[in-house]
């Protein structure tokens, strides 16, 4: 055996950019799993880290905005999407929760001396860190001393607060946020942003108490909305009677929220709190579709099964991709063969077996697989890395698909090694010495 692994070596090693192109099949092929596979285990280990992050005990009803045409009849009927009432309401007859974060946004110009950065800034209370595991870096969180003053306070997310502050600290100064000035009374540590359901990234984020954002980015916001999305005639008549009609709606119990937060005490809740959310909302708002109602667990269910689909497409075609590299190499050693017929009847001559004939070729195919499924690793992970630089996504190189992957590659050099190094020794060596 090991003589044969020698005379391999030198066979490939006198042949080398033969035995490179007959490696690029299997090559292409094992990087292709690898990267494939890399991509597809990053995307499973953020989403499950994401759902970590939120709690598997979490429920999130989101506004979903109108199609024009309803808008002016939402106003009429019921408040227009979800509301700090649908909050309330909640949390009054649902012993199930745990909590209910509110979540009011707007867009804004937060500004610091002659620095400033274009930031969402959330009204929410001070059960937001418990339901969806926020940290401070520094300073405190939101107080319900400060939702029942109103109190101009905010917290930074982590980018916001490098953009103004850079290396200073930033807890105890005064911040514009539009016309109006906020203390900062904490600074968030960096998080990932939840892209499973969409949630608010938090680190380019100012938040501030919910009744601050409604006091103060309310009604203007909305008015906004509502002619961009209805494209409505903007006369002063028309203005006035949109606006009565908002501010009608939209007193602090009604109060217009992008999403509302809920956290069940346990997991086993989650579906009956699911359908009892939908059930109040939808009763509350007089049938209209203005909210969702997502359950983070069943996004990832479904994430993962997509992911299964991708990930069994994708190993197809890595697979074919082998399949043709070990065409490659049965192709290459049948032509050895053919060349190496004297060769192979000299050493039937001096006695070789049939069986050191067929153990010579089928391991310079090994080697030449193995090798390449070697440099497939390798481009693989180099393929993998420049992904996740490039396009930004999570990428993990699993050991089970490395080992997979050079498993695989080392089966196609047996199976497409076999006929060649059967062939070889199935040689006459009469034949063989006569063959010119």
């Amino acid at each position: 055996m090991i003589e044969s692994l020698k005379t391999g070596i030198q066979e490939i090693l006198s042949h080398k950019l033969q035995s490179f192109l007959t490696m690029l099949g299997v090559i292409f092929g094992v990087a292709a799993v690898i990267s494939m596979v890399s991509i597809g285990e990053g995307a499973q280990r953020e989403a499950l880290e994401q759902l970590r992050r939120l709690g598997t005990n979490t429920i999130i009803a989101k506004r979903v905005e109108p199609e024009p045409s309803m808008i002016l009849k939402e106003l009429q009927k019921s408040p227009y999407g979800l509301n700090y009432e649908d909050m309330k309401s909640a949390e009054a007859i649902m012993p199930f929760l745990d909590g209910c974060s509110p979540i009011h946004e707007s867009e804004n110009t937060v500004r610091f001396n002659n620095k400033s950065a274009k930031a969402p800034v959330i009204g929410t209370n001070e059960q937001l860190p418990k339901i969806t595991n926020l940290s401070l870096e520094g300073g405190r969180f939101i107080t319900p001393m400060d939702i029942e003053n109103s109190s101009m306070v905010c917290v930074l997310g982590s980018d916001v607060k490098r953009k103004l502050f850079a290396y200073e600290g930033a807890v105890g100064k005064d911040i514009m946020i539009g016309p109006f000035k906020f203390k900062c009374v904490g600074v968030l540590s960096s998080h990932k942003s939840s892209s499973l359901v969409a949630m608010t990234p938090q680190n380019d984020s100012v938040y501030i108490p919910i009744t601050s954002a409604v006091q103060n980015f309310n009604i203007s916001r909305m008015e906004e909305n509502v002619y961009k999305m209805a494209n409505l005639p903007t006369s002063r008549d028309d203005k006035r009677v949109i606006s009565g009609l908002l501010k009608a709606r939209y007193p602090l119990i009604h109060a217009p929220l992008s999403m509302i937060i809920f956290r069940t005490r346990s997991a086993s809740d989650l579906e009956g709190a699911g359908i009892a959310i939908r059930n109040m909302l939808s009763r509350k708002h007089g049938g209209l579709k203005n909210f969702s109602v997502i359950i983070p667990t069943e996004l990832l269910n479904q994430h993962q099964q997509t992911q299964r689909i991708f990930n069994v497409i994708m190993g197809a075609i890595a697979g074919i991709s082998l399949l043709v590299g070990g065409i490659g190499i049965m192709n290459i050693m049948l032509a050895s063969v053919t060349q190496r017929t004297r060769e192979i009847g000299i050493r039937r001559c001096l006695g070789a077996t049939r069986g050191n004939i067929l153990s010579q070729f089928l391991t310079e195919s090994l080697i030449i697989t193995m090798t390449g499924g070697a440099f497939g690793v390798v481009l693989g992970a180099l393929l993998a890395k420049a992904i996740s630089l490039y396009a930004g996504w999570q990428t993990v190189i699993a050991v089970n698909a490395v080992l997979s992957a050079v498993g695989v590659s080392t089966f196609c050099g047996i199976i497409f090694g076999i006929y060649p190094a059967w062939k070889a020794a199935a040689t006459d060596p009469i034949k063989a010495l006569k063959y010119d």
